[in-house]
């Protein structure tokens, strides 16, 4: 619990959220980052598949819009809440934390296509596949900020990885 505290507070430090910023978190779990984005003043929305998870999220940051399902089934309504208001003139912020599959293809188009959130911090548990996405990420105007690793499970080969990554051009 102590690293994933640090995680966050290190993912936290590089998004900088505020209130005149929208930040989405895919694959929100509980709540325990949609609270603490809240907490900043940022406007949220979660995207998480797991009812139980859902629930937990409900009750742990109910001022976030929060959506069940698969991230790739709801980028239409990711894409719309990102752009209501059009004279709306803060960031857009993305926090991710996806299963060890990493981020689905569509979620990596809309991500640098669609979405282009000025800065991204993606905790990952799988090298392999956080590698196929930075690749992707980096091709498409995101340079690597800094990449943390977190043991939080000792004893075992699974290291979680948080990477902040900015787009090209931006602040």
């Amino acid at each position: 619990p102590t690293l994933y505290e640090r995680a966050l507070e290190e993912a936290e430090t590089f998004l900088k959220p505020g209130p005149q910023d929208r930040l989405v978190d895919l694959y929100c779990g509980t709540g325990t980052t949609l609270r603490r984005w809240l907490d900043s003043g940022a406007r949220v929305m979660g995207v998480e598949l797991a009812g139980e998870a859902v629930e937990c999220a409900r009750l742990n940051a109910s001022e976030a819009v929060l959506l069940r399902g698969k991230c790739v089934e709801r980028i239409p309504q990711l894409t719309a809440w990102l752009n209501e208001g059009g004279d709306w003139a803060g960031r857009r912020l993305l926090y991710v934390n996806p299963p060890r599959t990493g981020l689905e293809p569509e979620i990596l188009a809309w991500t640098t296509d669609v979405a282009r959130p000025e800065r991204i911090a993606y905790l990952s548990c799988s090298a392999g596949t956080l590698s196929r996405n930075l690749a992707v990420l980096t091709e498409s105007g995101y340079g690597v900020e800094r990449i943390t690793p977190y043991d939080f499970f000792p004893g075992t080969r699974h290291v979680e990885t948080l990477v902040s990554l900015r787009r090209l051009g931006t602040v």
